[in-house]
């Protein structure tokens, strides 16, 4: 779905553009107004340094991807005017690869018809089981995908006398940021070292973290607000009209993962041995489509002291 916004006017104090949405796959602002706007992720703009992300002049425009178009979006201009922004947002997926499996209702039907084609299964099966199996392929894929479809941000994470709660669904911790300047990395050492670590309630910024349960502890212990870069777990499936990234983008990992669930239960060692191994090389081909698009970036480099 692509909606587009023409009704924000431009102002000297930060305005709310969108709220944060994580279906949302793309965001384009184009500045409509003469003075300059300043576009900050997250938080509140300021047209100070640091108290904006990016900045645009009159006719340009700037293009959001995920992770970034999933976060909220403030602008504020370098002087009231008579203009604004126009945005233009799409919730669309960026790929639907099977338009016949694309929600929860329609992924229960296309499993209950590939356990038993051409006939009708009992009532408890398709009501409670067939939601089983797709609970359990999602477990299963919260703990073995690490892809980038799964990248989320907490920008202003609040952290309250050295401690702060581990956000809902993080499956990998890839980074944490001070939110103010010089906006620098705050470094993981493992939970004994930490507690090692002497006594400190002052400071301006946090400068190592542990994690403990669902805890982020901060040394020093300081109140203030880190930027968190991680991993997301999926969305669950829960009423028909339902659908995340993932079904969206590979329903066959959907409609594998649950048969192959199916299979297990309704003792069939034969479908397992059919359904599983297909089951494997889907979940093997996403990692390796990650593989592909960043590719680049797994080129082995030489070291100063190489030598031919």
């Amino acid at each position: 779905m692509t909606t587009t916004i023409t009704s924000v006017s431009s102002a000297a104090s930060s305005q709310l553009l969108l709220a944060a949405d994580s279906t949302r796959t793309s965001v384009t602002l184009e500045n409509t107004d003469v003075n300059a706007m300043y576009v900050s992720l997250g938080s509140a703009a300021t047209t100070s340094i640091g108290g904006y992300t990016f900045s645009r002049n009159y006719s340009a425009s700037a293009t959001l991807t995920p992770p970034e178009s999933y976060q909220a979006i403030y602008a504020i201009w370098s002087a009231d005017g008579s203009g604004g922004v126009t945005i233009t947002a799409i919730t669309d997926p960026v790929a639907d690869d099977n338009g016949a499996i694309s929600t929860y209702g329609e992924l229960k039907t296309a499993v209950a018809a590939w356990l038993k084609p051409n006939t009708s299964l009992p009532s408890d099966e398709t009501t409670s089981r067939i939601p089983e199996y797709i609970a359990l392929f999602e477990a299963e894929a919260n703990r073995v995908l690490r892809v980038r479809d799964m990248d989320a941000q907490e920008t202003s994470l609040t952290v309250t006398s050295g401690a702060a709660t581990r956000p809902t669904g993080l499956r990998r911790l890839e980074a944490l940021k001070n939110t103010v300047y010089p906006y620098s990395d705050i470094t993981y050492i493992p939970a004994d070292v930490f507690d090692g670590l002497y006594p400190n309630t002052s400071g301006t910024d946090a400068q190592y973290y542990t994690l403990k349960g669902s805890t982020l502890y901060f040394w020093p212990a300081i109140t203030t607000s880190v930027s968190l870069t991680h991993k997301r777990g999926l969305t669950a499936l829960t009423n028909d009209s339902d659908y995340n990234w993932l079904l969206r983008k590979h329903p066959d990992a959907y409609l594998y993962g649950a048969l192959v669930n199916a299979d297990r239960r309704l003792i069939d060692p034969e479908r397992v041995g059919l359904v599983e191994p297909r089951y494997e090389r889907i979940m093997m081909q996403i990692r390796q489509e990650e593989a592909f698009i960043i590719g680049h970036g797994l080129r082995p480099m030489p070291s100063a002291g190489f030598v031919a």
